[in-house]
């Protein structure tokens, strides 16, 4: 039986690569001690005998050593429609260029387990922490952010809520008004004039207050601008994921001059389901229904009817996120700085709507 060999050390670095153990350590844990000077020539020799011999550096000993982690704690609230992935992506992307470890939990909408996750990221004395919370203002929301302070940890929020900002905390997002808006000109435009709501008001999980407020500003915006929405035509489900197919055949039962002409979804997934439940049952999407998603999650462009949504920016927000905080944590913001980031949102146009059909008749008369 083959003996494994011995975990490589500083100090058989520095002897295979005939240097002292101080430039070993400076070089392979980021010591930055100004009395120690390594060259290029040096450091790259360093380097290439630590791969050979298989080194990992000792977490837990350059924390005692440095006092820092190096590893901002991320908690999301889900994946289950990939929305937050191009998020992560640029998040990564930029703690490997600064030098810091990412470590992502999710609380799948779930108080309790977001409680847990934020009560670790402080324990392991992360960095800084980014946060999408579950429900901003509430008691546990109050409770973990107090914990975070307690702490003197830098947070970013993500959100479309606008939090006070502190020293110590900064805020990337957007306002959800104005995204429902983007959706709303944008079916106005197009010449709809009676549209449907989609929404997932019915499930039991904290997502349902997301859907609620969609909805609410659904409606609201729609009047403002002369459009009708009829009670029937909200159309509701606890199952954010599959629900959109039930749609399709509700619409199906009605006689095809109460439809309305273009259906507003408050996600991607319900926009999807939809889109896939109508096309079984014959019906064209968009020449006799358009669907318009919210969020603009991946995992669409490959679909038969690509989804034309209201993009939230999710790849922007981690592009602005991490510098923020990391500007934060390494005091680098001048004074005065904006520590608050709103991100605008854009529609990014595919093949799930156009115009209404020309003999569509959307009178009241015809209800």
């Amino acid at each position: 039986m083959m003996r494994n060999p011995e975990r490589a050390t500083v100090s058989s670095v520095a002897k295979a690569a005939k240097v002292s153990r101080a430039s070993v350590y400076a070089v392979l844990n980021a010591t930055k001690n100004i009395n120690i000077r390594v060259s290029e020539k040096i450091e790259k020799r360093i380097l290439q005998v630590a791969d050979e011999l298989g080194y990992v550096r000792n977490e837990n000993a350059r924390m005692l050593v440095t006092g820092k982690t190096n590893t901002i704690g991320v908690m999301l609230t889900g994946m289950e429609n990939q929305f937050f992935d191009p998020m992560l992506k640029e998040i990564y992307r930029i703690g490997d260029g600064r030098g810091y470890s990412i470590s992502v939990s999710f609380s799948s909408w779930d108080m309790e387990r977001e409680r847990r996750g934020i009560s670790g990221f402080c324990g392991n004395r992360f960095e800084g922490i980014i946060w999408v919370p579950i429900t901003p203002g509430g008691d546990d929301f109050k409770r973990n952010i107090g914990l975070i302070e307690s702490m003197n940890i830098p947070l970013l929020l993500i959100g479309t809520y606008e939090y006070p900002e502190s020293d110590n905390r900064c805020q990337v997002g957007i306002r959800e008004e104005e995204s429902v808006s983007t959706g709303i000109e944008y079916l106005s435009s197009l010449g709809h004039r009676r549209i449907g709501i989609a929404t997932a008001t019915a499930t039991e999980c904290r997502r349902r207050n997301m859907h609620e407020i969609r909805l609410g500003h659904m409606r609201k915006l729609a009047s403002d601008a002369g459009m009708i929405i009829y009670d029937r035509d909200i159309f509701n489900t606890s199952d954010n994921a599959y629900g959109g197919v039930g749609f399709a055949a509700e619409i199906l039962r009605r006689p095809r001059s109460s439809w309305p002409t273009a259906i507003f979804a408050a996600d991607d997934m319900l926009a999807r389901g939809l889109i896939a439940g109508l096309s079984c049952l014959g019906v064209k999407v968009p020449d006799q229904i358009s669907v318009l998603g919210f969020d603009d999650s991946p995992g669409n462009e490959t679909a038969g009817i690509p989804v034309t949504s209201v993009s939230l920016e999710t790849a922007e927000m981690g592009r602005r996120s991490l510098p923020l905080l990391l500007d934060v944590i390494e005091r680098k913001l001048p004074d005065g700085s904006p520590q608050r980031i709103i991100l605008k949102t854009r529609l990014v146009e595919r093949k799930s709507c156009s115009s209404p059909p020309m003999n569509r008749m959307t009178s009241k008369e015809l209800i």
